[in-house]
């Protein structure tokens, strides 16, 4: 009976030690913009949700999103928002002077809006705390705040 007993708490020890599940993400911190093309592309990859804005005019303004989606690939990029797609194109990676951080060039993420002939230059900047940063190559320049869906 006490083997028995014994062999059963021990089964049920087991079952309920398996069960319990640590959260064991951890959070991706990686600067991007002193890398090179193929792993900015790699870390970029997917798709990503606008949240928020910072800077611009007045450093310390912040602007929240809602409804901005980016889908990046290697090579094409394709925006939404609120549903609708506002941009479908390919993607002119550049190795430019857009200084940051010290780094004397960076590779840019150049690409023309659907909706106006207006281009884009934006210097793909880091991942912090799996937080996908980009900013404009300007100087009064926003940084862009992403999270990856996929």
């Amino acid at each position: 009976m006490n083997k028995i007993l014994i062999i059963v708490s021990l089964g049920l020890s087991v079952f309920f030690f398996t069960q319990c599940k640590k959260d064991t993400h951890i959070p991706l911190n990686i600067t991007l913009y002193d890398k090179p093309l193929d792993t900015i592309q790699l870390y970029t990859r997917g798709r990503w949700k606008l949240f928020y804005l910072t800077g611009g005019w007045f450093s310390n303004h912040i602007q929240y999103v809602d409804n901005v989606y980016w889908t990046i690939d290697s090579n094409h990029i394709i925006i939404q928002e609120d549903g609708i797609k506002t941009t479908d194109t390919t993607i002119n990676w550049t190795l430019t002077h857009a200084v940051r951080g010290g780094v004397d060039s960076t590779w840019t993420l150049n690409f023309a809006e659907k909706v106006a002939p207006f281009w884009n230059v934006l210097v793909i900047d880091e991942i912090k705390n799996d937080e996908l940063i980009i900013h404009e190559s300007a100087y009064d320049a926003s940084d862009l705040h992403f999270i990856k869906l996929n």
